[in-house]
């Protein structure tokens, strides 16, 4: 499943992410000039060894590694968001007391913050 996400409708700016592969595209259509670029946020939680080896500000073949992506819970809209509190109506067949579910724990989410700062990564959350 890929997802869709119009950023800036006026330019044609598009993020894509992919939960199967990880990675998050981007394609940015300029006026009159068409470029498209991918740029790759992979799971911090995965493989830090591939991103510190190949985190870059330049693009070869118009794609680049831009930094990490780390997936600390689920989405409001898909009533997955680890909550403080539980959901107002909660999804179907969930109980009353459910409060979503959180992808990480708090020693791997200060973990992987704390390396991607020492080793200069933009960490996206």
């Amino acid at each position: 499943m890929t997802y869709h996400i119009p950023l800036l409708s006026v330019c044609g700016t598009e993020i894509v992410f992919s939960p199967a592969s990880k990675k998050v595209d981007i394609s940015i259509r300029l006026p009159r000039t068409e470029v498209n670029l991918t740029v790759a946020f992979p799971d911090v939680l995965e493989d830090r060894d591939y991103i510190e080896a190949n985190v870059s500000q330049r693009y070869e073949n118009r794609t680049r590694v831009g930094g990490c992506k780390l997936t600390i819970d689920g989405s409001p809209q898909g009533f997955t968001a680890l909550r403080d509190r539980p959901y107002y109506k909660p999804p179907e067949g969930k109980r009353a007391d459910y409060v979503g579910y959180a992808s990480a724990t708090g020693t791997q989410v200060f973990d992987a913050i704390d390396w991607a700062f020492a080793n200069g990564v933009q960490i996206l959350t």
